[in-house]
């Protein structure tokens, strides 16, 4: 999460909230009066030169002008009468030539080939990760923690190879990487951009506390199965006491969600890895997790869908407790490369939280 800088010169921060033993993620006005609006102001400073538009991307023209032609071919996409592309290429020229199970058949080959080139980096992954030593206390070892961030530097490689050679994303900065993540979701789903932008944009502002963000969260319960916490609950009665605005967002997300999920398992798959493999991941908190399981480790009750990370580094700047969660790919929504989550922090977004196993990432806190 990211704090926004308000028009009044406060700042909207993240802030752990704990309900009823449920941990959540919330916002909070500071100004400058508060201990860590310094901070906090000085990374927002630091982001905002590079942050991309508030109003999101405008039109698709003006999108893949920021990008670069790249694939897209100018002949194929007819300009309508006011000389902008058009979307999908309907234009004055008339509907761009698509052939479905053409695509089909290029994607499955750059698949095919993307497998075979990065099989070294593949097989580094596996073995460094099943190289992990199995757990039977509540801290991880050093040695441990050193192989799991050798083999998360290798899967964010390889994320960033599907990209540039499945997807066929350009070299670019991560602010227009994802501007090819919302025209390849908005073609898949035929859904407006803009809609698209502003979806992956609610997430980065708040995971929980805005009516697109709960909605969003109702939506991945219901389409993924995964429970959402007694917090988001109180979360949802508070921003959208309407039933009939809850089912119209609800309505709304979920094809949105299906795509994510669909873009990131077939990420997955493309590496060869199976729905019950699974990787390490790290979440920072200043709310201790208290709750013993049966293996030695902790019991962590979070939320239908939680901001988790691949850099410990990250995780440590979120709280004074790392932990640390074994993770199925079934169980992973999202990762910054295919939907939502920021590029920069590694983020990942996981499903299925109510009653996630955890280990501590170090013995003393602050």
């Amino acid at each position: 999460m990211e704090a926004i800088r308000l028009p009044n010169g406060n700042l909207l921060a993240p802030y752990r909230a704990e309900t009823d033993g449920t941990i959540g993620d919330g916002m909070i006005e500071i100004g400058p009066d508060h201990p860590d609006f310094e901070s906090w102001s000085r990374h927002v400073a630091e982001l905002e030169p590079a942050a991309a538009p508030a109003s999101g991307l405008e039109t698709v023209a003006e999108a893949r002008g920021r990008l670069g032609k790249g694939e897209f071919v100018e002949q194929k996409h007819p300009r309508d009468d006011k000389g902008e592309f058009a979307p999908k290429g309907e234009g004055a020229g008339g509907a761009a030539e698509s052939n479905p199970n053409e695509d089909s058949k290029k994607i499955s080959t750059r698949k095919t080939a993307f497998k075979d080139k990065n099989k070294d980096l593949i097989e580094s992954y596996k073995n460094t990760r099943k190289s992990v030593t199995h757990i039977r206390n509540t801290v991880f070892s050093q040695n441990d923690l050193d192989k799991i961030d050798k083999a998360n530097t290798d899967l964010q490689s390889l994320f960033k190879n599907y990209t540039k050679e499945v997807l066929l994303y350009p070299e670019l900065k991560d602010t227009e990487s994802k501007a090819n993540i919302v025209l390849d979701i908005s073609k898949n789903t035929g859904i407006d951009h803009k809609i698209v932008d502003r979806f992956l944009e609610a997430w980065a502002e708040t995971s929980n506390f805005s009516k697109q963000s709960i909605c969003n969260q109702m939506a991945i319960e219901k389409e993924l199965k995964s429970p959402i916490s007694k917090y988001q609950k109180d979360n949802l009665d508070y921003l959208v006491p309407s039933a009939q605005e809850r089912e119209d967002g609800i309505s709304k997300a979920i094809p949105l969600v299906k795509q994510v999920y669909a873009n990131t398992q077939n990420m997955f798959k493309a590496m060869g890895f199976k729905p019950d493999d699974t990787i390490f991941v790290y979440r920072g908190m200043a709310t201790p997790v208290r709750d013993l399981n049966a293996v030695g480790g902790l019991v962590y009750h979070g939320n239908s869908s939680e901001s988790w990370t691949f850099k410990k580094d990250i995780a440590d700047g979120f709280g004074n407790r790392t932990y640390v969660s074994r993770v199925k790919i079934k169980d992973i929504y999202s990762t910054a490369y295919t939907g939502i989550g920021v590029m920069r922090e590694g983020e990942v977004v996981v499903l299925d939280n109510a009653n996630r196993n955890v280990f501590l990432s170090k013995r003393k806190f602050k």
